[in-house]
């Protein structure tokens, strides 16, 4: 699993881009940094393109994924689009409707790229 990182200074986005085959440890180290370079930035947007990232995942592990936010150093304020391949929608719903559930009011799913960083430009700082 390849994760990179690019800051959108214009925009004041993070964008990451995830591909390959899910590793737990590689995404439980690179994301807290992630985070705290967005905080050093002053930063609340992340773009998140997982559209070659496989997910591999089962629908308890995506639960208890979906609780790592706090983990991961992203904040209830944050605002993510996260885009994902078509064929994981479901998954992803769900993923999207735990982090919901527990307070990430701005956490949008789609598959379409230009349509998510729309939505992200259009919602406030």
């Amino acid at each position: 699993m390849e994760i990179f990182k690019e800051y959108d200074e214009t925009n004041k986005i993070i964008r990451i881009s995830v591909e390959g085959h899910y590793e737990h440890e590689k995404l439980f180290l690179a994301f807290p940094e992630i985070s705290a370079f967005a905080r050093r930035k002053y930063c609340n947007k992340f773009l998140i393109d997982a559209r070659k990232f496989i997910p591999e995942l089962r629908l308890g592990e995506v639960y208890n994924l979906s609780s790592a936010n706090d983990k991961f150093g992203i904040l209830r304020t944050d605002i993510i689009a996260f885009i994902h391949p078509k064929e994981y929608t479901d998954l992803y719903k769900f993923c999207e409707t735990v982090a919901y559930n527990r307070g990430w009011l701005n956490y949008k799913i789609f598959t379409d790229y230009n349509k998510g960083g729309r939505w992200l430009l259009s919602v406030g700082a």
